[in-house]
């Protein structure tokens, strides 16, 4: 009976070893990859109050990358989106065509490698240091959070003119 018990505790022992030990296939399971959240908006005339208010704004929208070939959105109604930053470079462009015109998005961003894991390295998390953007539909733009360290956020506010 000693023996029996014994026996049972070794194999249930192995057993929990075993599961704890089946998660760490020495695969990274992580997205690596942030993205910027960019949020629409007009700034609207309020005549009760006097005051411009900011509304979002959805529109019709194709986004792609400079000098790539890429499309990211393609003619979809959305009054938010996410875009890649470049992992090298310091400066990333998207142009944003609406059915008014095509303005260019440009952000000038530090990048920063952060660990993550032996499986998955590191992946890169950028700080936007400013913001730009042609005024075709566009009027402005500002930055919300500069920090991107993951997807899901709002990191910029793109405003377009009221037509």
């Amino acid at each position: 009976m000693k023996n029996r018990t014994l026996y049972s505790i070794i194999a249930l022992c192995i057993a929990v070893m075993l599961g704890a030990c089946s998660n760490n296939d020495g695969k990274c399971h992580k997205d690596l990859t942030v993205r910027m959240g960019v949020a629409l908006y007009q700034m609207v005339y309020d005549a009760n109050t006097g005051n411009f208010v900011k509304q979002p704004y959805s529109t019709k929208l194709t986004v792609y990358g400079v000098d790539n070939d890429s499309i990211l959105y393609k003619e979809k109604e959305m009054n938010s989106f996410e875009v890649p930053l470049h992992k090298t470079e310091s400066i990333s462009q998207f142009v944003l065509k609406t059915d008014q015109a095509t303005d260019t998005l440009t952000i000038f961003h530090t990048n920063t490698q952060d660990f993550v894991s032996l499986e998955c390295g590191c992946k890169v998390i950028h700080s936007i240091n400013t913001a730009e953007t042609t005024i075709h539909a566009i009027d402005s733009v500002g930055v919300r959070a500069p920090n991107i360290t993951k997807t899901g956020e709002t990191n910029l506010y793109v405003y377009y003119h009221v037509y």
